[in-house]
């Protein structure tokens, strides 16, 4: 049938899989093996692109589980820094997070390339067998899209103006953007990491290390984030407290008029 790879009278390479138990479930592992049907021999072949998946998979989790917290944590904990520089960090973290998935779906699209036997099709963002491929393909574009529209975005009032409403819907519209697509990514790259081990044998525990990084940075942001409320909410009442007592103090310090005697 169109599309489909023929068997021939000499070498081909099939793809095997097993399971870990009887039971019905996904298989736990797969290989590619190569079958000449006219002599009969049988060889382990790797026809899976290892090193490019590998720096698929590093580009990608450095990107979400590092970039992307830290640039998200700069701008929760913002009151830290002085003048515009938080937003300098966050808009440089921000560019990298964008650079470094553009290379990692450019190196997801040529793995997939090479490995797709020629006269097939590759179907780069087929949902088959896994979502991964059109999620990436969603994530790319969103990335792109929320590049654009922080470079595009309306103007801070000057001091003393009030904020206008278009401003206020970018940043509500940014916020919902950039956090909802964190915990996409996050979501890819676990699923990544478990696709990976299907194929390849972990010698460390890839998913520990990953989530170490991108929930403890996270993590720290948002505790930074809520003591700053905390303590400038605590100041600022204190500084109240502190001009009401002046004031009362000066209040009743100040001598009162004494009614006149006719």
């Amino acid at each position: 049938e169109p599309g489909e790879i023929p068997i021939i009278v000499g070498p081909n390479t099939f793809l095997g899989a097993y399971g870990s138990s009887n039971a019905v479930g996904y298989h736990s592992r797969r290989e590619s093996f190569a079958i000449d049907l006219l002599s009969g021999g049988v060889e382990g072949v790797d026809s899976r692109e290892k090193s490019l998946w590998q720096a698929h998979g590093w580009f990608a989790a450095i990107a979400w589980g590092f970039l992307s917290p830290m640039a998200i944590g700069v701008a929760l904990v913002r009151k830290l820094f002085k003048g515009g520089l938080w937003f300098k960090i966050h808009q440089a973290l921000n560019i990298s997070v964008v650079l470094f998935t553009i290379i990692a779906f450019g190196l997801a699209v040529a793995a997939i390339s090479k490995e797709t036997p020629s006269g097939a099709s590759a179907n780069h963002f087929s949902s088959d067998p896994f979502p991964h491929r059109t999620v990436g393909l969603v994530i790319f574009l969103c990335a792109f899209i929320q590049a654009v529209n922080g470079l595009f975005r309306p103007h801070l009032p000057e001091e003393g103006e009030k904020k206008s409403a278009v401003r206020g819907a970018w940043e509500i519209g940014h916020k919902v953007l950039g956090f909802s697509l964190l915990g996409l990514c996050w979501y890819q790259v676990q699923s990544g990491i478990k696709i990976y081990s299907l194929f390849y044998e972990q010698k460390i525990n890839l998913l520990a290390i990953f989530w170490t990084f991108a929930a403890g940075i996270f993590g720290l942001a948002l505790v930074g984030h809520f003591s700053i409320d905390f303590i400038t909410k605590d100041n600022i009442a204190e500084k109240t407290s502190v001009s009401a007592e002046l004031k009362d103090t000066a209040d009743s310090s100040e001598p009162t008029e004494q009614p006149e005697i006719p």
